[in-house]
């Protein structure tokens, strides 16, 4: 494992301390010569292995290497990243890839940054699976799934490479104007009587904050996020 993805590991609640052991026994391979190092590498000897114990070795090995706990949110970004283009290269499975970034959409709380992409599309998959149709992504199925992630995830790539609008995820856009605004989300307007009577929960419907048209694909779909993509190179 990667430094950059242990730390990202620790940030996320995953981490576990045969990851900082066995990072320990890749430096040693690779020709470190640290005493601090090696205390590190043998620490699975122990038992048990207490994390705080396993953590404590681990920095003073970053300190020896004049590496100091990165920024949290960078991190995982820098993580996020780098899934995504293994993905791309084939050197991991697109599914596996798929879940690996659906999960720092919570454990993250930055649900204004993209990680939603792909958690909509991993409760695509979930539904899918069930016999349901996608939500996010109506277009796919199970038998293009793979190549329809790597795809996302080349998107993705370009995407972190941009500077968004603030809320990204909350824009669509509108085939009625031919362009990308923020959408608007309001209630359904029917026969309150009815509802009140057949206990009927409000239901709700977007629409285009610019021209108020309900024909919208907001940016958690990716051929809205393409569409996107295309209006800024013309």
């Amino acid at each position: 494992m990667e430094l950059d993805e242990l730390f990202a590991h620790h940030f996320l609640g995953g981490d576990k301390p045969e990851d900082y052991i066995n990072w320990g026994v890749d430096q040693l391979l690779a020709g470190s010569d640290s005493i601090n190092m090696a205390l590190l590498a043998s620490m699975d000897f122990l038992k048990p292995v207490y994390m705080q114990d396993v953590l404590k070795q681990f920095e003073k090995c970053l300190e020896e290497l004049s590496i100091s706990w990165p920024d949290e949110r960078e991190t995982i970004r820098t993580y996020s990243e780098t899934i995504a283009r293994r993905i791309t290269l084939g050197e991991i499975e697109p599914r596996d890839g798929l879940k690996r970034l659906a999960s720092l959409y919570f454990p993250s709380f930055y649900s204004e940054d993209l990680y939603a992409i792909w958690y909509g599309l991993e409760y695509d998959v979930a539904n899918l699976e069930f016999g349901h149709t996608a939500t996010s992504n109506p277009e796919i199925d199970l038998e293009t799934l793979d190549t329809f992630i790597i795809k996302v995830a080349k998107q993705y790539l370009e995407l972190l490479k941009m500077s968004l609008p603030e809320n990204f995820l909350k824009w669509a856009y509108c085939y009625e104007c031919q362009q990308v605004h923020q959408y608007v989300v309001k209630p359904v307007k029917g026969n309150s009587l009815l509802r009140k009577l057949f206990k009927k929960r409000h239901e709700f419907h977007v629409e285009c904050a610019n021209c108020t048209s309900s024909k919208i694909t907001t940016m958690i779909n990716y051929e809205a996020r393409q569409k996107y993509l295309q209006l800024l190179s013309t």
